[in-house]
């Protein structure tokens, strides 16, 4: 019996947002390469940036493994009202689309310094390269997304900037294959 990554395979089809690169480095086996959104300004305002991957398999399959790694990172600085916050997860549909435990990350910080000097708000998320064992049944895609969010407000001295970033660098899902007595798989 081996390990074969079902996103990897021919007849699987590949759906993403996220603009900022080549969609296929999400899954190209690697994982320091990855597609992304991204967004950089020094204006008060309000930005999102997203990114997603849904892998489809053209047969349902018992997924055994799933590796990933993904990124969020929101930078603002501001005068008066900063917000930061990212949400990053990995889900895999068997009938209906259910969160990989233990695959869900998040977080959020905010303030109001009311005018008094600029803050510098960071929220920075790397998973690294993790990995689940796990035995999901019937399972015919797998979706990773990442969501990072930044709002400076302005004040009366300005200077308000946001650096927000969401990327997927990998993600994987392994089922079982057993070979046959030819040695073909």
């Amino acid at each position: 019996m081996a390990l074969r990554n079902a996103v990897m395979l021919g007849s699987t089809t590949h759906a993403y947002t996220g603009s900022g690169s080549d969609t296929t480095l999400g899954w190209d086996d690697s994982f320091t390469t990855y597609h992304y959104e991204e967004v950089t300004g020094d204006e008060s305002a309000a930005t999102t940036v997203e990114v997603s991957a849904t892998h489809t398999f053209t047969t349902a399959r018992t997924i055994k493994l799933i590796k990933l790694r993904l990124y969020a990172y929101s930078q603002v600085v501001s005068q008066h009202t900063e917000i930061a916050s990212y949400n990053m997860y990995a889900q895999y549909y068997n009938g209906s689309w259910n969160n990989i435990t233990g695959s869900v990350f998040s977080d959020s910080e905010s303030g109001d310094n009311e005018g008094e000097g600029s803050i510098t708000r960071t929220l920075e998320k790397d998973t690294g390269t993790v990995s689940w064992v796990c035995d999901l049944a019937n399972v015919t895609a797998i979706k990773a997304y990442v969501y990072s969010y930044g709002r400076a407000d302005k004040g009366t001295e300005g200077g308000e900037s946001h650096t927000i970033k969401a990327r997927i660098y990998e993600l994987q899902a392994f089922y079982t294959v057993l070979k046959d007595y030819s040695g073909v798989v």
